[in-house]
């Protein structure tokens, strides 16, 4: 059967890749920031950021955009339930993650374990994305690829909440982020090589859901309105040495007030 993954050629994956990186940068630089945050709502604030950055643009989006170049004959529709229940599964998945990885950041075993929690969330995520698409034909699973793709997930995850939570240098962070979308990358296409697509039992009428091509203007306003959203959320916070300045203020006002 004519299966295409690159029907845009290689803008899907390249643009997939970028948005990778770009939501593994804000993600982990925000996830850097947890563990210093001067406040219990700067903690909350930063936290969230680096939840939605990893798991909404960093891999979410990047499977979304890789997926607006699969093809099959009959063409592939989308059930949009599932596919929004597949973004929340990959923030909610980081989330969790983060919170376990920055109240231990210095115990390998639980960092190990909260990046084992994520990365099956992020697989969970994928396949509940490809239970979203509606076919004409039927659709099987190599065994091994599935679990290559799943140890390539932990792997990926494990390593983003170790970097996120004990670097904070820009150029670590940086190829840190350029590492993890490469990762996530290999996890979406080592998933899609394990798809069989069969014509045993082939649909004659149409089926439900949005037909990819519909959702490609839509998805690119939603994805820049929220990468647009996290950058300035990200920029307008304040800066390590912001904090610092200003509480080297409170303690001289407070200083000067007991004097």
């Amino acid at each position: 059967m004519d299966i295409q993954h690159l029907a845009y050629g290689w803008a899907t994956p390249a643009a997939a890749y970028l948005m990778s990186t770009l939501g593994a940068g804000i993600g982990l630089y925000s996830a850097s920031r947890i563990r210093t945050a001067h406040t219990p709502a700067w903690r909350r604030t930063w936290l969230t950021l680096a939840a939605i950055s990893l798991g909404c643009l960093g891999i979410w989006t990047m499977h979304f955009l890789a997926m607006l170049g699969y093809r099959v004959p009959g063409g592939v529709h989308y059930d949009p339930g599932l596919t929004a229940a597949s973004a929340v599964l990959a923030i909610a998945a980081v989330g969790v993650g983060l919170t376990i990885a920055t109240n231990s950041a210095h115990h390998p075993a639980r960092i190990a374990a909260a990046g084992t929690i994520t990365g099956l969330g992020v697989a969970a995520m994928h396949y509940t994305g490809m239970r979203a698409m509606h076919l004409h034909t039927a659709i099987t699973y190599q065994p091994a690829l599935v679990a290559a793709s799943i140890a390539l997930a932990v792997a990926a995850s494990t390593a983003a909440l170790w970097l996120g939570t004990r670097n904070t240098r820009p150029a670590i962070l940086a190829a840190a982020a350029a590492t993890m979308g490469l990762a996530v990358s290999a996890m979406h296409y080592t998933g899609m090589a394990a798809v069989t697509i069969t014509t045993d039992h082939p649909r004659a009428l149409p089926v439900d859901g949005i037909a990819s091509d519909m959702l490609i203007v839509p998805a690119l306003v939603v994805i820049l309105a929220v990468s647009a959203a996290l950058m300035l959320a990200m920029l307008a916070a304040p800066s390590p040495e912001d904090v610092q300045a200003s509480q080297r203020i409170a303690d001289l006002r407070q200083q000067a007030a007991h004097r």
